[in-house]
This record gives structure tokens, C-alpha cells and sequence, in this order.
């Protein structure tokens, strides 16, 4: 095994809540029958929350 270490990463933490708010309007776009599906970004053009990733 080898002995040397990996360097160490550093995770920017906007990234991950602009990645949560995306993976939230995409559960929300699925939910069947509710009423927030309405105001979703993809229903003001031709977006979703799918452009984050």
C-alpha cells in the first residue's frame, strides 16, 4: 500500500445548496397534484432545474 496521503479537497459550500434548491425543484416538478408545481422555473421558459448540474 502506498504511504503517501491524497490532498486534501476543498468542497464549496454554495455549490451544494444551489445543487439542493435544483435537486428540490426537481422533487417538486414530480409530486402529482400539488399546486407548487405551477411556479417551477421551467413553466417562465425554456429551463429547469436540470441546467445546474
Amino acid at each position: 500500500m502506498n504511504a503517501q496521503s491524497s490532498p486534501t479537497r476543498f468542497r464549496d459550500p454554495r455549490l451544494d445548496f444551489f445543487r439542493g434548491i435544483g435537486m428540490f425543484i426537481i422533487y417538486i416538478a414530480h409530486l402529482p397534484g400539488n399546486w407548487w408545481t405551477l411556479w417551477i422555473p421551467a413553466r417562465f421558459g425554456f429551463s429547469d432545474a436540470t441546467e445546474i448540474f
